[in-house]
């Protein structure tokens, strides 16, 4: 197995509360839809990222594929997010629920409700760390 790499700052950008932010830089796997919508966004895009990354770490996949940049912004902003057979022994039922119930918002909701599956995931999943 690799090592997970959380963050890369040289690719932040400067907050600012008073407008929504435009510029796209970093992993396309990681993006939120609205990122690559081009549509405006704000620091909850973050939440997106983090999402993307739990479901890597506990599924050994990405929850979106495309082998250009043109598949993956597709399956971003259309694809339904699908679980692998074996989903049920690595993740929480209320977090697979939680899960697919915020994939199906419009994507202007979903970063901004990422934070309510996370709780469900870290209150109720103890991963087999030890497990291949």
């Amino acid at each position: 197995m690799g090592h997970a790499h959380i963050t890369d700052f040289n690719v932040a950008v400067h907050y600012s509360e008073r407008r929504m932010h435009s510029s796209v830089a970093g992993s396309m796997a990681y993006m939120a839809p609205q990122v690559v919508a081009r549509k405006g966004y704000t620091w909850a895009i973050d939440w997106w990222s983090l999402g993307v990354t739990a479901y890597e770490l506990l599924f050994h996949k990405r929850p979106f594929d495309g082998r250009s940049s043109e598949k993956m912004t597709q399956a971003i902003l259309k694809d339904p997010l699908k679980f692998p057979d074996d989903a049920s022994t690595k993740c929480s039922e209320a977090g697979i629920s939680a899960l697919r119930s915020v994939s199906s918002l419009p994507h202007y909701f979903r970063g901004q409700l990422i934070n309510i599956i996370f709780s469900s995931l870290i209150e109720t999943t103890t991963p087999d760390w030890d497990a291949g």
